[in-house]
């Protein structure tokens, strides 16, 4: 036969290392990553000396022994990682880069290059606690973002780039670029469409001061997930009408964060207008609640006419969710 006798995976079958690895690239989404936006994150030491901290988390990496890699690793930190200072580079008559990176050794291909795999099969009872995952400090140019930019045949993800300057050993947090990317970072997108009921003026009475109101009864509560890092939303007013010439702002507001403002500029009377807004902000700090997104107007100057909402407007919030690394 040529299937693997069992899949992945069956109790008290005995199936390869490789169809683990098959199973960790599907799931991956067939690409190297952190698996939530803040793991391993590399900062310096809580007093900047020669080393590194390397926070928790997980992350999926390609097996880059193969020149086509259909498999991939996951690695787990459990808990704050230090780069000892004996894995960090010395002082340099120049400024240099490094890339600071998890890398994998696995017995089962060629180790030709590899910076601590033995090229012999390793002892039975070494391969038991061996560390078959560790950090590696690489040398590297100013414009390289990725472990794949190396050209090396062995499987590692790049989490961050050093700038050291010269004669320095001391890694402070302004040396370190951030290079890690989520593995299957998460989107969701989410449609509230409703209709005005009361006729509501923007007038400078009803918002003395050009101070913002809240003409609108439509003003959907959202569920944030609780893995996304960011919000965007795209609010648009659908026949706005208006009595006159009118001059004025709109924008969306939740937990009373305002959006850009955007203005309109109305000529004429009994016209019927569509405005947009929008709203992008980072929401990691309101994971799993639920938040209510309200659109806010004004009137900038005393005009003859104003604009107003009645049974005839809709309003439509278009929310979209996404995740990135923090």
């Amino acid at each position: 036969m040529t299937f693997n006798f069992a899949p992945w995976a069956i109790d008290g079958a005995r199936g390869p290392a490789a169809l683990a690895r098959l199973s960790s690239y599907a799931g991956g989404g067939g690409q190297s990553g952190i698996i939530k936006p803040l793991d391993l994150r590399v900062t310096a030491l809580a007093v900047p000396g020669q080393g590194l901290r390397v926070g928790a988390g997980g992350a999926t990496i390609l097996n880059g022994y193969l020149s086509n890699p259909d498999e991939s690793y996951v690695v787990s930190n459990p808990s704050s990682h230090t780069v000892a200072s004996s894995a960090m580079p010395g002082a340099q008559p120049g400024t240099r880069y490094y890339l600071v990176c998890v890398v994998i050794g696995d017995p089962e291909f060629n180790q030709t290059g590899h910076p601590f795999m033995p090229s012999t099969p390793l002892d039975p009872a070494v391969a038991l606690d061996f560390e078959y995952v560790r950090m590696v400090v690489i040398p590297c140019v100013s414009t390289t973002k990725r472990f794949e930019d190396l050209g090396v045949n062995y499987p590692g993800y790049a989490l961050a780039r050093l700038e050291v300057p010269a004669n320095t050993t001391t890694i402070t947090n302004a040396m370190i670029t951030d290079l890690r990317g989520l593995a299957s970072p998460r989107e969701h997108s989410e449609l509230f469409v409703g209709r005005q009921v009361s006729s509501v003026g923007i007038t400078t009475a009803s918002s003395p001061g050009s101070a913002w109101i809240n003409p609108f009864e439509v003003g959907p509560w959202i569920q944030i997930p609780r893995w996304a890092t960011r919000m965007q939303i795209l609010a648009t007013i659908g026949s706005l009408g208006n009595s006159g010439d009118a001059t004025g702002e709109i924008r969306v507001s939740v937990n009373g964060i305002a959006g850009a403002s955007e203005t309109y500029d109305i000529d004429g009377a009994s016209e019927r207008n569509m405005l947009i807004a929008a709203w992008d902000t980072g929401v990691a700090a309101w994971a799993g609640q639920s938040v209510q997104a309200i659109l806010q107007a004004r009137q900038l100057f005393d005009l003859p006419g104003y604009a107003f909402a009645d049974n005839r407007t809709q309003i439509i919030f278009d929310v979209r969710f996404s995740e990135s690394i923090l």
